[in-house]
């Protein structure tokens, strides 16, 4: 009976590597392959222009910065010693003007544009009477600016009004649902390739989710966002069932309820604070609209600077996919109407 026993479990054991083998195999053949890190680098001189942070995931560090991505794109940016990205000639502002702080992500910080050829940069020069802050930072969503934001408005120097950013693709930061857990993974990985130091500094990253129906802040670290099913960068089956885990788990619906609960609570902090909130959207999408309409029956000002990043000239590509120069022209002219207005 126990040689049967033991027989028994060695069948299943070798069925077992076979099965495993072979599927191997069939996914490899398939095209599926191990987790591996994409070609991109971005670098800068001095070095680590952008930071872990251990509240916010990443920050800005002052400082004039020649950054370089994937060894072909060169461009210039200035990091003040408050967080923000340089934004005309400091020694002609007055405290007696409108300050227009804007908020968002990259793409309105300007990654793959020199100083001088990002939106609120041209509109500082078009608009000498406001003062024109630019405070976005690169990879944030609104999680990060709710969790800066009501100390930002409380202190001396608060703007009067705020032009925060949206894009469709915020939705996922604001929750850092799996698949985004993934990008950061990949976006860490590549950076402590590049850059080994980074290491030593703590990071997490806040997100939002719904407890008992009201919203929440919360952190996570990048060590337990970094946890993977295990051989994922030998075996193409570990790796399939690790994208497919992160694909199947999103729930795109509740990433939109957190993000319209952030826009929401920012409008109150706003209002709380006598600023004015807009909402300046950059694409053109069923979820934006929604965003869009959300916005209407909340009172919440919102508009339209949409470029199509996919026509020639738009985007930094081949070496980056960030919009180019020329779309940031166009972001400026589509929000002068507003900045009239302000002035």
């Amino acid at each position: 009976m126990r040689e049967k026993v033991i027989a028994f479990v060695k069948r299943g054991f070798i069925m077992a590597i076979i099965t495993i083998v072979l599927l191997e195999v069939g996914l490899r053949l398939c095209g599926f392959g191990v987790f591996e890190l994409p070609e991109f680098s971005m670098t800068s001189t001095p070095n680590r222009h952008l930071s872990p942070d251990e509240e916010l995931g990443i920050r800005m560090n002052p400082g004039i910065y020649e950054v370089t991505i994937n060894k072909k794109l060169k461009y210039t940016a200035t990091h003040l010693k408050n967080g923000q990205r340089i934004c005309g000639n400091l020694e002609n502002r007055s405290k007696e003007q409108t300050t227009v702080a804007f908020y968002g992500c990259s793409f309105t910080y300007g990654t793959g544009v020199n100083d001088s050829e990002v939106y609120p940069y041209l509109l500082q020069a078009d608009f000498p009477n406001l003062n024109i802050e630019n405070r976005a930072v690169p990879g944030y969503g609104q999680a990060q600016i709710l969790v800066n934001l009501e100390q930002e408005l409380t202190s001396s120097q608060k703007p009067e009004v705020i032009i925060l950013n949206y894009l469709s693709f915020h939705n996922e930061r604001n929750t850092l649902n799996p698949s985004y857990r993934q990008k950061l993974r990949m976006g860490y990985e590549i950076t402590r390739r590049n850059d080994i130091g980074i290491t030593r500094f703590k990071c997490s990253y806040p997100y939002g989710s719904f407890e008992e129906n009201e919203l929440k802040l919360n952190h996570v670290s990048i060590r337990e966002i970094s946890s993977t099913f295990p051989l994922i960068e030998y075996s193409a089956s570990m790796n399939a069932l690790q994208s497919t885990w992160d694909e199947q788990t999103v729930d795109a619906e509740k990433d939109e309820r957190v993000t319209l609960a952030m826009i929401d609570r920012i409008d109150e902090i706003c209002k709380n604070n006598g600023v004015k909130l807009v909402i300046s959207t950059m694409m053109n999408d069923e979820i934006t609209s929604r965003l869009i309409k959300h916005c209407e029956e909340k009172s919440i000002s919102t508009i339209d600077i949409y470029v199509d990043l996919s026509q020639k000239g738009f985007t930094n590509a081949p070496h980056d996919q960030h919009p180019s120069a020329k779309a940031h022209r166009l972001f400026s002219e589509r929000l002068k109407p507003y900045l009239f207005v302000i002035e």
